[in-house]
């Protein structure tokens, strides 16, 4: 809806996400767009990454999938999200940009430093626990692994991050406009 009325010139409001609350901000505190925008950036983890076949569904990847999700009811869930839920969404965008991590294994660290930097903003909050952040993890880590596997190659740009979220590359096709 928000996407839409921005297309049609409208100005709706923004949403904004509390992410030491994991929670949407209550929607009176979302901000209005003043008028027309020129460029909108879209921020996501899972843009445009494709579902699993059911065959890659059938083996859990970590202990959580293992001990919490033995039927497979979360990855399942999440797997159908991308196949049905989200190409409409993803179909708005007109240019897309990946950030890619070195690898996974990097992601557990990077969300403890975003928890960290949270909770040093905000001292009267209570957030995550470093061992709450790597159970947390394990619940997008397939999703995950599946972007870091796919996404390159649909993505119309890939930008390189060190363990250090420094910029390594940015490979350029020539008739490329973006």
């Amino acid at each position: 809806e928000t996407l839409n009325a921005i297309c049609a010139s409208g100005t709706p409001p923004l949403p904004r996400f509390d992410k030491l609350a994991d929670d949407r901000i209550p929607y009176a505190a979302w901000p209005r767009l003043s008028g027309p925008l020129d460029l909108l950036v879209l921020e996501g983890c899972f843009l445009k990454t494709p579902p699993q076949s059911a065959t890659e569904l059938h083996m859990p990847i970590n202990t959580l999938e293992r001990d919490e999700d033995p039927q497979g009811i979360w990855r399942h869930w999440c797997n159908d999200a991308l196949a049905h839920g989200y190409p409409p969404l993803w179909q708005c965008i007109d240019v897309l940009w990946f950030l890619h991590p070195p690898d996974f294994a990097i992601v557990p660290e990077w969300r403890w430093q975003q928890e960290q930097a949270l909770q040093a903003r905000h001292p009267d909050r209570h957030g995550m626990t470093r061992e709450q952040i790597v159970r947390f993890v394990q619940f997008f880590e397939r999703v995950t692994r599946q972007s870091l596997r796919c996404v390159p190659a649909i993505a119309d740009r890939v930008v390189h991050l060190d363990r250090h979220r420094r910029v390594q590359g940015i490979p350029r096709d020539d008739n490329d406009r973006h």
